[in-house]
């Protein structure tokens, strides 16, 4: 009868509807964490640890911790107001973006430090920049990166300086990370490089960041995030937070916030030669660092290598060792002849290992920070856009 149909299309309606409330993944369009409660905070160490304590307990077991109050009696935490900052370092040159929110597809721009400490507070001027070797005078390097082969490793140091509300990607990186808070605070979001399934996530292989809004995550778009485990940790004037290789994270940042931080090159061996030297010296500072890019260099040839089978032929390394920004191929035929120790036309792990680093330097022209293994480039990433553009057009149109 024509009531009973109408109850069984209201109980099918009522049906769709709850079935369709149920079936949305917890955290849709919600921040970034919103999905599960965290698994609790990395763990915290009260001030510094030695060298080789850093690399057992962390280091070499990729575990993230947090150094409280590691560098508080820094000049750089009890001194560097704007007043002083452009009393003392108003002339130097840096390097500033014009959006908090990471979007590595912008272009940065050179001002003195005194016209970004002018504008900052006011507007969404993110200070970005290797840090000057007269500001590092200000900074000590922490007691756990004393010896043992960080120092000869050294990537870069970075400077990050803004009025607070920044949000990076999630993203993870290719180097080892000591990151240090010298104002203001940060929220840090954690997710271990061992997960199952979240690389595909990472769906910007050329600079290793996923393009998820971490305000509203899309469920659908990105479902390796419905049930991902995540840890915390919250970083705040004076301690450093070490990212290890690898490892997810997004961070946030609250308040006036500065911030300076090491990346240096993994390595798995602690050579304690220089340790008892180390301890008897006094403090070093960052601006006595001398940065290696060549020992990166190497370690991104040998991680192409193990990513193919241990071995790899001359035509798959030249197509996937490439510049992130242009897509231009790195590795020419002669640097792999002069690697190919056997001329057997295949480039092992051995080979490679054993050439110093300054012969990568020389022969693999490019910075480290703009190296991608995949072969994967921004110019890729356009031309993937500009498909999609054309092909969502085509669609409306028709």
């Amino acid at each position: 009868s024509e009531p009973l149909m109408s109850k069984l299309s209201f109980s099918l309606f009522c049906f769709l509807i709850c079935s369709s409330a149920v079936a949305v993944p917890k955290g849709h369009l919600l921040p970034l964490g919103a999905h599960r409660d965290s698994e609790g905070h990395i763990e915290e160490v009260s001030g510094q640890t030695t060298s080789f304590d850093f690399f057992t307990s962390f280091v070499n077991v990729s575990r993230p911790v947090v150094f409280r109050g590691a560098l508080k009696n820094s000049a750089a935490v009890r001194l560097w107001d704007d007043a002083y900052l452009r009393n003392h370092y108003g002339s130097v040159s840096v390097k500033v973006d014009t959006a908090k929110r990471e979007n590595r597809l912008l272009h940065s721009f050179q001002t003195p430090l005194s016209s970004f400490l002018d504008q900052y507070a006011t507007s969404d001027w993110y200070l970005v920049d290797t840090l000057s070797p007269e500001m590092g005078s200000d900074v000590p390097l922490p007691e756990c990166l004393k010896c043992g082969g960080y120092t000869h490793t050294i990537q870069d140091v970075v400077m990050w300086f803004s009025s607070g509300g920044t949000k990076s990607s999630f993203h993870f990186d290719t180097v080892e990370n000591l990151n240090c808070q010298i104002s203001g605070d940060k929220h840090w979001f954690f997710v271990d490089k061992q997960v199952g399934g979240l690389h595909e996530a990472i769906d910007h292989q050329e600079s290793d960041f996923s393009g998820v809004d971490v305000d509203s995550v899309d469920m659908y778009q990105y479902p390796q995030f419905q049930d991902v485990p995540w840890w915390s940790a919250e970083s705040h004037a004076g301690d450093c937070v070490y990212v290890p290789y690898k490892w997810f994270h997004y961070v946030q940042s609250v308040g006036r916030n500065l911030a300076v931080n090491i990346w240096w090159t993994p390595f798995d061996f602690f050579n304690d030669t220089d340790c008892k030297l180390n301890e008897l010296a006094t403090q070093t500072f960052l601006d006595s660092l001398i940065f290696t890019p060549g020992a990166q260099l190497r370690f991104f040839v040998i991680e192409m290598i193990k990513l193919n089978n241990n071995e790899i032929t001359f035509e798959k390394a030249n197509s996937l060792l490439v510049r992130e920004h242009d897509g231009t191929k790195l590795l020419s035929w002669e640097t792999f002849n002069l690697l190919d120790s056997d001329h057997n036309g295949l480039l092992t792990v051995g080979e490679v290992s054993h050439v110093g680093v300054d012969f990568f330097e020389k022969n693999i022209d490019c910075k480290p920070g703009e190296v991608n293994i995949h072969g994967k480039s921004e110019v890729d990433e356009r031309d993937k856009d500009e498909k999609l553009d054309s092909h969502t057009k085509v669609h409306t149109e028709l």
